[in-house]
């Protein structure tokens, strides 16, 4: 009944034994290696010559493993090793030491942000309002953030 199992077994495992270049028995009907099938007719393999197949083969398989293995340590030290070269000749980058809101100036000092708007913000004359009439001039609906600030606090007049 499980004949034609043991058959497809016995057919996978000379294969493997073909592939990994060990010696196969010779297929003779009724010899110590083979036994025929009662149901299919087809030879297959006794437990003993299966054993020693599949122990040849599992130790081949662990050789060309091991050779794998081998390579693949090879090929990693020396990544590792380039990679730690090239952490040593590229200068990474630092985290700037400056605040956030702050930034740096040309000597490299950490200035506040703030001030430095507020001096622009003067330098620059705002928008809507004509270059002649900058000085004395109602701050109406130019900004309306600040227009309703000014609004709530009283009238303000922009002095350039």
């Amino acid at each position: 009944m499980l004949d034609p199992i043991y058959v497809q077994n016995s057919a996978d495992l000379v294969a493997q034994a073909l592939k990994y270049g060990i010696s196969v028995p010779p297929q003779e009907p009724d010899g110590k290696h083979y036994r025929r099938s009662g149901i299919t007719g087809e030879l297959i393999l006794r437990q003993l010559a299966q054993r020693r197949l599949r122990r040849e083969v599992r130790n081949e398989q662990r050789a060309r493993n091991d050779e794998f293995r081998k390579w693949a340590t090879v090929i990693f030290a020396l990544l590792a090793f380039a990679l730690g070269m090239v952490s040593l000749v590229v200068k990474t980058k630092q985290p700037d030491p400056c605040a956030r809101n702050y930034y740096r100036n040309d000597a490299g000092a950490c200035i506040f942000a703030w001030h430095q708007m507020r001096r622009r913000s003067r330098r620059f004359p705002k928008p809507g309002i004509p270059n002649g009439t900058q000085s004395r001039v109602r701050n109406y609906l130019i900004d309306p953030v600040l227009d309703n600030r000014r609004r709530i606090v009283g009238y303000f007049f922009w002095f350039a």
